[in-house]
């Protein structure tokens, strides 16, 4: 099975970032590693959570917001991310929850991002304030 990863720009109450996402139809959550979350200063929201990897491992992690932009797509929006404790979990993933957030249509017969439907209300939202 082929991967999609796109950069991403992630937004915090410090700064931005790019980084290289996975985008991840299996992962219910969208997934900020903790010291990218706290070089942008990501708010946090005081949830905890436990999460369950791909290999059946818990790992706990908090919620925080951010604004995301997926690069080549036009999928952007603010959305809860979960930030694992454990620093040497280095991997951004894009998971279901930003995809249905931004209506994000994947490709499964050939590996690609085919649109994001929300693009254009979100450039006629922009427009009008």
């Amino acid at each position: 099975m082929t991967s999609i990863k796109r950069n991403v720009r992630i937004c915090g109450e410090l700064k931005c970032s790019v980084a290289e996402a996975l985008i991840d139809t299996g992962a219910d959550r969208t997934v900020v590693p903790a010291g990218m979350a706290k070089d942008l200063g990501l708010k946090f929201t005081g949830s905890k959570l436990i999460l369950k990897s791909a290999s059946g491992h818990d790992i706990e992690a908090e919620e925080a917001t951010a604004h995301i932009m997926v690069n080549r797509s036009g999928c952007i929006a603010n959305t809860a991310v979960v930030v694992p404790k454990d620093p040497s979990l280095k991997d951004v993933i894009i998971g279901n929850d930003f995809m249905q957030d931004t209506s994000m249509v994947v490709g499964y017969t050939k590996p690609r991002i085919i649109s994001c439907p929300s693009r254009s209300k979100i450039s006629r939202q922009r427009t009008e304030a």
